[in-house]
């Protein structure tokens, strides 16, 4: 099931988080937001906790719920070299949603999330990615 494989991602990221995380996110997170932080975006634990967080009477919901303020409070402590603002970021993706076209299907364009996405600042995933259809993800 998603949550076993959700649960043995949580201990892997764990591990990594104690082990291998940067020095100084371990300085300024705790281990366990760093887990959930990782768990969250490499793992299937995003698409677990949009499923904990829709039966809203059920303990699993309080689960899910403590795992995003994990992942949330991980966030907002990250040191700066994570924070971006302002800038041209990039995102892959397999598929093009004609929802973001631009004028004559460009995309540069100025979008909003209303939830936890990834990007990079760096335009050669992005054409790493388009290339193939594979390869480094954001």
């Amino acid at each position: 099931s998603a949550w076993t494989d959700g649960e043995h991602s949580l201990e892997q990221c764990m591990r990594w988080a104690i082990e291998k995380a940067p020095e100084d996110v371990r300085a300024a997170v705790s281990v366990d937001c760093i887990a959930a932080i990782r768990s969250f975006t490499g793992t299937v634990m995003c698409y677990v906790l949009r499923q904990l967080m829709t039966d809203r009477g059920s303990e699993r919901f309080r689960d899910g719920l403590a795992f995003a303020k994990l992942v949330l409070v991980g966030l907002r402590s990250l040191p700066g070299r994570f924070r971006v603002s302002a800038t041209k970021v990039f995102r892959t993706e397999a598929g093009e949603k004609d929802s973001i076209k631009g004028k004559n299907g460009a995309l540069d364009l100025r979008i909003f999330f209303y939830s936890l996405t990834s990007f990079t600042t760096k335009p050669k995933v992005l054409a790493g990615f388009k290339a193939s259809g594979t390869g480094p993800r954001t």
